[in-house]
């Protein structure tokens, strides 16, 4: 695992493991799991550009269930407009592959808004971002809508 700070860069460097946690094959491969994962960002005045990535390989788990790959990408672009709003658009790519299917991409696009607000004295980011999906898979829905509640908390 690495971490680094370069000013205003930071960026970081480790594993990522999975586990058949799932309470139902559809939510889940089945399979334990681990790969390398990496984030980095910067920020330079109102703007926060960054961005996360990891790939998974199944190693381990049900036998009657095929190995599948994960693949996860999201950038996140954020542009601060003062008094806490923010617009942004942090789309997760992903792919889900198997070796005898070619139809496991999902790529959207969008952006939403955001704003950071006091929740019972807690610093917490709240947005609502709306995505097309430029490429997905045959079953997946075109339009997705995220709703996001992150809690901020400092040392």
């Amino acid at each position: 695992m690495g971490a680094g700070n370069a000013g205003k860069y930071k960026w970081g460097v480790g594993p990522i493991l999975g586990f058949p946690t799932a309470t139902d094959d559809a939510l889940g491969t089945g399979k334990w799991g681990a790969g390398p994962a990496v984030v980095g960002f910067f920020i330079q005045g109102r703007w926060t550009v960054g961005a996360q990535a990891y790939y998974i390989w199944p190693y381990a788990g049900a036998h009657d269930r095929p190995d599948v790959g994960q693949f996860l990408f999201q950038y996140d672009i954020t542009y601060c407009l003062g008094r806490g709003w923010c617009l942004l658009s942090t789309p997760i790519i992903t792919d889900q592959s198997e070796e005898s299917s070619g139809d496991t991409w999902a790529v959207p696009f969008g952006g939403g808004i955001g704003k950071l607000v006091p929740i019972d004295r807690v610093p917490t980011f709240i947005a609502v971002q709306g995505f097309y999906n430029v490429v997905k898979p045959e079953q997946e829905a075109d339009w997705s809508l995220r709703l996001q509640f992150k809690f901020l908390f400092s040392k």
